[in-house]
C-alpha cells in the first residue's frame, strides 16, 4: 500500500465513469469467476480419473488458469486501488507458469497425437468388456467347480475365518468328526481341536497370517461329537483379496486315525522285537563261543564276513588253516572291508561273489583265482549265508560229483526247502556270510597247461587246414589240364577204341585224385568249423536215378545186384544239400558195392520213421518180378521220376508238417564182410579204417566221417549195424521241406554237345588264364564248338582285349598276376558297356563260401577247376541263350527258347506260349485248371501252323493225362 500511494488508481483512466468502470468490473468479476471454475473442474476430474495418461498437465494448466483468474481480480482491484507493482507480480507469477505449461506440453503432443481415436478407443473398450465377461465367466465356472470338488471331495474340507469360526464345510469332514453341517458352522475349530495340539496349530496361523509361511501340513487330534479322538491329516492354506487382506482359509483335513493306530501297533511290536533280539544275540553269542572251538580246528580254509545293513561287507576273521594258505592275518583283516584290505582287482571280484550269495539268499560255489600275497591262487569257495534267528550256520562243502547225482533228489524236495527258506527270509535279513574254500591252485595249473596246449593244437589244426587247401589249390590247376584235354581228345574221331579206353583210364584217375582232393579238402573244412549247408531245392528222384546209373557199372563189374527202393509217399521235388546229400550217398553206396563179393547192395527210401512197413511192400513191387530183375526196378523208378509230384500226392497223402516239412529216411544196406564189434566205435573216426579197408589198399579212410558230419550239420544222425561175415547196413534221417515244381530247374540227360546249332549270332568269348595249358584247353573246347575265342594271359590284358573287341562272354581266372581277376572284373564293370557283358569266373578254390567274395567283384557265375565240357558250355547257354547240336539226336540245348523235334516226346516252355494272345494264355490255363481236355483241344486248334509243334506239345501232354504241367506254365496269366 505504501508503494501504491506513488500512483493514481485504475479508474482516473476511465474518468470514474460509471457505465465504463461497472463494463470492467461486470467482465473482469465474470472471467476471474470462471478461470477460478475451470481449475476446480480440471482437479476434480484428474482426482476421479487417476487412470487418464497425463494428469500432470492438467494439474499445471489449472495452476495457470487459476493465475489468470487472479490477474483478472486485481484488475478489479487496481480500479480503486493502485497496487500494480502487486498486479505486475501476479501477472509475472501467471507468465512463468503459463510458459512453464507450454514447456512442459511440448514434448507431450506427440504422445497425445499417438493416442487412438474415440472409436478405437471404444472398440478396446469393448474388447476388454468381453474380456472382463470371460474372466467373470471363467470365474464362475472355476467357482462352480471348485464347489462341486469342495462338496464331493472324498476328503474334509473347510473355508475357515481368520479368527477360526468355520464358514463352509463339506459332507466328508461331517462324517469325520460325527457333527451336522450346521453344528459345525456355529463352531470354531479350537473348539474340537485337541488341547495338546492346539497351540502348534495356533503358531502355524499365525505365522501364516503374517505371510511368513504360505502353507502348512500337521497331524493333529479332533474331538468327534460322541466324545473320542479322531487323528487327522491337516493341509491349510490362506486365500487374500485383492489388497493382500486375508479372507479365509482353506483347510484339507484327511482322517488317519487306523493309520496311527497301525503305527502304535508297529512301534509296540519293534519294542517286543528288540527286546527278542536281545535275547536272541545272547544265545547266539553263546552258540559262537561253542562253534569256536570247531573253527579252530576244521582244516578247510574258513572266513567269517559280516553284511551291513548298508550293503557293505566286513570281515570278521579267518581260520588258521586259511591264514596258513592264503598268507592273510585275521587279526590285520578283522573289522575291515574288502576294499580297505586287499588289492583293488581282488575287492572287486569278492566284492561280486558276496552281493551274488545275498541276492540268491542260498549257498553259492564257485572257482576264483585270487592274487594273494604276490602270488596267484585258485579256490573252489562255497559260500553260505547266515540269517538272523536260523540255527543253520555252515554250508557243507560241494563235492562236484555228488551233487550232480544228488540232484534229482534235490528236485523232489525242492518245494519243502523253497518254503523254508520264504518263511525264513520273509522274517529276517542276512546278516553273515560263512565261506569255505579249498585251494586248488596245483589242480588249475593243470588245468591252464592243457588249455594252452589245446590252443597250439588249435592253431596248428587250422595252419593244417589252410596248408592243405593250398595244396588243393595247386592241385587242381594241373588237373583242370589233365581232365579238359582228356574230354577234348576224346572229341577226335580218328582215335581208336583202344586209344578211348586209355584215356577214359586217365579220365578216371583224375577225377578219382580230384575225389581224394575234395575229400581231404572237406575234412579239413568240417576240422575247422567252416563247413556250412547251401539247400536248393532239386529232383530227388533224377538224383537217385543219377546215382543208380553211377553205380551200375561197378555193380554189374562185380555180378552184384544194385536194388533201389522208394516208397510211393516219398516227394520228388525237395529243399536240402543236394551236393552233400548225393556225397554221403555216394561214400555209403561206394563202400557197398567196394566191399561185397556176393549177395546184394540195396537203397530203401521212405517217408518218416524208418519206415519198415512201407519199405517192405514197396520193395516186393519192385523185386517181385525176378524175370524182369534189373529193368524192372529201373522201369519204377523211371515211371516216377515222369509223373508229376502233384500228381502223385492226388493218389496217396505225403506225411507233412504244416510248414510243409517232412523226414526222409536213407538206408543202404549190403551183405558184404560186416565190420568187427571192436572197430564200430571208431568207424567214423577221420583216417580210420577197417581191417577189410586197409587189406584193400584202397581209400583215405575219410568218407564215413565226412558222411556222418554231413548227415549232422543236415540235421539227422548217421548210424551202423553190422554183423561181422553177414552184411551192413547204414541208416539216417533228413528233415527237408517240400518244394513246389516250378522252382526247380528242370535237368535233362542230354547227349553230347558237338557244335553250335545253324543260323545263329556268331558269339565272342574271351578266355583269360595265366597259366599256358588251361588257357589252351579252353581256347581249343570252345573253337571246336564254333565259338569266336579271343586270349588274355593276364588282367591287364584281358581289360585291353575287352576294349578292342567288345566280347559277349568272358571267362575271367581270379589268380594271375600284374592285374587279378578280382580287379579286372571290376575294372571291367565299372564302364556301361562292361556292365552289358557277362564274366563267368574260373577258380581252383573248392571253398563254397568263395561263391560270394566272386559275386561281390562283379562277376555274373563262376566255375570250379577242373571243369566238365557240359557244364562250360550249359553256363553259355544260360547267360547267352545259344543253341547247340547234340551227338545223336541233335536235340538242343535245355536252355534253348526253341520247341525240340523229338517223336512223340515234345517239350516246350512258357516263352513259347507269347505266340498266342494274353486273352487265349488265360483260356487255356482256366481249361486245365478244371481239366477240361475237351475246350484245350479246341483251344490249341487257334494255333497257326508255323507253330504246329506247340499244338503238338500240349495234345500230347492231355493225351497224358499232365495238365498240372500246363498249369504251372500259364498261371502267369491267371488272371488276366
Amino acid at each position: 500500500m505504501v508503494l501504491a500511494a506513488f500512483f493514481l488508481p485504475h479508474g482516473h483512466c476511465y474518468l470514474w465513469k460509471p457505465g465504463l468502470l461497472g463494463l470492467h468490473l461486470i467482465s473482469d468479476g465474470l472471467t476471474a469467476l470462471a478461470y477460478y471454475s475451470i481449475p476446480l473442474m480440471l482437479l476434480y476430474f484428474v482426482y476421479q480419473r487417476r487412470d487418464i495418461p497425463f494428469n500432470r498437465i492438467f494439474q499445471l494448466f489449472s495452476v495457470f488458469i487459476f493465475a489468470c483468474g487472479t490477474t483478472h481480480v486485481l484488475e478489479i482491484w487496481t480500479l480503486w486501488h493502485p497496487s500494480y507493482w502487486l498486479s505486475g507480480s501476479i501477472k509475472a507469477v501467471t507468465a512463468v507458469v503459463s510458459i512453464y505449461t507450454a514447456i512442459s506440453l511440448f514434448p507431450l503432443i506427440p504422445q497425445a497425437l499417438a493416442l487412438p481415436s474415440l472409436e478405437t478407443a471404444n472398440q478396446r473398450l469393448e474388447q476388454e468388456v468381453k474380456q472382463r465377461q470371460q474372466t467373470e465367466e471363467t470365474l464362475r465356472e472355476s467357482e462352480q467347480c471348485f464347489r462341486l470338488a469342495f462338496n464331493d471331495a472324498s476328503i474334509g474340507m473347510a473355508l475357515v475365518s481368520p479368527d477360526g469360526h468355520f464358514l463352509e464345510v463339506n459332507k466328508a469332514l461331517c462324517r469325520i468328526v460325527g457333527y451336522s453341517e450346521e453344528e459345525l458352522l456355529g463352531k470354531t475349530f479350537q473348539e474340537i481341536t485337541h488341547p495338546d495340539d492346539l497351540q502348534t496349530d495356533l503358531d502355524y496361523v499365525h505365522q501364516v497370517l503374517a505371510g511368513e509361511i504360505l502353507t502348512y501340513q500337521m497331524e493333529k487330534r479332533y474331538f468327534h461329537c460322541l466324545g473320542h479322538i479322531v487323528w487327522i491329516l491337516l493341509s491349510v492354506s490362506l486365500v487374500r483379496d485383492e489388497h493382500n487382506e486375508p479372507l479365509y482359509f482353506i483347510a484339507q483335513i484327511q482322517e488317519i486315525t487306523q493309520r496311527k493306530h497301525a503305527e502304535q501297533l508297529l512301534k509296540d511290536y519293534n519294542r517286543t522285537l528288540e527286546a527278542r533280539v536281545a535275547e536272541r544275540t545272547k544265545e547266539l553269542q553263546q552258540k559262537e563261543q561253542f562253534l569256536r572251538g570247531i573253527y579252530e580246528g576244521v582244516e578247510a580254509a574258513i572266513f567269517v564276513v559280516d553284511v551291513l545293513e548298508d550293503g557293505e561287507f566286513r570281515f570278521v576273521g579267518f581260520n588258521l588253516t586259511h591264514e596258513r594258505m592264503s598268507g592273510l592275518r585275521s587279526s590285520e583283516l578283522r573289522g575291515k572291508t574288502p576294499k580297505e584290505s586287499l588289492s583293488p582287482e581282488v575287492a572287486q571280484a569278492v566284492l561280486e561273489k558276496y552281493r551274488a550269495c545275498v541276492v540268491a539268499q542260498e549257498r553259492i560255489s564257485y572257482e576264483e583265482g585270487l592274487l594273494l600275497q604276490g602270488k596267484e591262487t585258485w579256490w573252489i569257495t562255497n559260500l553260505t549265508p547266515l540269517w538272523e534267528g536260523n540255527t543253520k550256520l555252515l554250508g557243507n562243502p560241494v563235492d562236484k560229483d555228488k551233487e550232480d547225482k544228488g540232484d534229482k533228489g534235490d528236485k523232489e524236495n525242492k518245494g519243502d526247502k523253497e518254503q523254508s527258506l520264504s518263511e525264513t527270509s520273509s522274517n529276517s535279513r542276512i546278516y553273515r556270510l560263512i565261506g569255505t574254500s579249498f585251494n586248488i591252485t596245483d589242480r588249475k595249473q593243470v588245468e591252464i597247461a592243457l588249455e594252452e596246449a589245446l590252443k597250439a593244437a588249435d592253431a596248428a589244426n587250422r595252419a593244417k587246414s589252410q596248408f592243405i587247401a593250398n595244396m588243393s589249390h595247386e592241385l587242381r590247376t594241373p588237373l583242370n589240364a589233365v581232365l579238359g584235354f582228356t574230354q577234348l581228345l576224346s572229341r577226335d574221331t580218328s582215335l581208336t577204341s583202344h586209344q578211348h579206353e586209355q584215356l577214359g583210364i586217365i579220365n578216371r584217375s583224375g577225377e578219382h585224385l580230384l575225389g581224394l582232393i575234395n575229400d581231404i579238402l572237406e575234412m579239413s573244412k568240417i576240422e575247422a568249423g567252416i563247413s556250412q549247408l547251401h539247400p536248393n531245392q532239386f529232383n530227388l528222384y533224377l538224383l537217385l536215378k543219377t546215382l543208380e546209373d553211377m553205380l551200375q557199372i561197378k555193380a554189374e563189374a562185380k555180378d552184384l545186384p544194385l536194388v533201389f527202393n522208394v516208397a510211393a509217399d516219398v516227394p520228388q521235388y525237395i529243399e536240402a544239400d543236394e551236393s552233400k546229400l548225393r556225397q554221403v550217398l555216394v561214400n555209403l553206396l561206394g563202400n557197398a558195392v567196394k566191399f561185397t563179393v556176393e549177395g546184394r547192395v540195396s537203397l530203401r527210401v521212405g517217408v518218416g520213421g524208418d519206415g519198415e512197413a512201407e519199405g517192405d511192400e514197396e520193395a516186393g513191387g519192385v523185386e517181385g518180378a525176378e524175370g524182369d530183375g534189373e529193368m524192372g526196378k529201373t522201369r519204377e523208378i523211371q515211371r516216377k521220376f515222369l509223373i508229376p509230384d502233384s500228381q502223385r500226392t492226388k493218389d496217396k497223402g505225403q506225411r507233412t508238417n504244416n510248414k510243409g516239412q517232412t523226414t526222409i529216411f536213407f538206408e543202404v544196406e549190403d551183405t558184404g564182410y560186416g565190420i568187427a564189434a571192436d572197430e564200430l566205435e571208431h568207424i567214423f573216426e577221420a583216417f580210420v579204417q577197417t581191417d577189410i579197408g586197409r587189406q584193400s589198399q584202397q581209400g583215405t579212410g575219410l568218407g564215413l566221417a565226412i558222411s556222418q558230419r554231413f548227415v549232422e550239420l543236415m540235421g539227422g544222425k548217421l548210424t551202423v549195424n553190422s554183423t561181422l561175415g553177414q552184411g551192413t547196413t547204414f541208416r539216417f534221417k533228413l528233415p527237408v521241406t517240400l518244394a513246389q515244381t516250378t522252382g526247380i530247374a528242370q535237368q535233362h540227360l542230354s547227349a553230347r554237345i558237338i557244335s553250335l546249332a545253324p543260323t545263329q549270332t556268331v558269339y565272342r568269348i574271351l578266355v583269360v588264364e595265366d597259366r599256358w595249358e588251361s588257357r589252351y584247353l579252353l581256347v581249343k573246347l570252345l573253337e571246336k564248338i564254333g565259338f569266336e575265342v579271343m586270349e588274355a594271359a593276364n588282367g591287364k590284358e584281358a581289360v585291353d582285349c575287352w576294349e578292342d573287341y567288345s566280347p559277349h562272354l568272358i571267362f575271367m581266372d581270379m589268380r594271375m598276376p600284374v592285374l587279378d581277376g578280382y580287379q579286372a572284373t571290376r575294372q571291367i564293370k565299372a564302364h556301361l558297356q562292361g556292365q552289358a557283358v557277362v564274366i563267368i569266373a574260373l577258380t581252383a578254390s573248392a571253398f563254397e563260401e568263395e561263391r560270394g567274395i566272386i559275386m561281390a567283384a562283379g562277376c555274373d557265375d563262376f566255375i570250379r577247376k577242373p571243369f566238365r565240357e557240359t557244364v562250360l558250355l550249359e553256363k553259355i547257354a544260360k547267360h547267352l541263350g545259344v543253341q547247340y547240336l547234340y551227338e545223336e539226336n541233335n536235340q538242343q540245348s535245355p536252355h534253348s527258347a526253341q520247341l525240340t523235334t523229338n517223336p512223340n516226346n515234345y517239350q516246350f516252355s512258357a516263352e513259347n506260349l507269347l505266340v498266342m494272345s494274353i486273352e487265349w494264355r488265360s483260356q487255356l490255363h482256366r481249361a486245365a485248371l478244371i481239366g477240361d481236355s475237351d475246350e484245350i483241344l479246341v483251344l490249341i486248334e487257334q494255333i497257326p501252323e508255323p507253330d504246329a509243334e506247340l499244338k503238338f506239345a500240349i495234345a500230347d501232354l492231355v493225351d497224358n493225362f499232365q495238365l498240372e504241367v500246363i498249369i504251372d506254365l500259364t498261371k502267369a496269366w491267371a488272371n488276366e
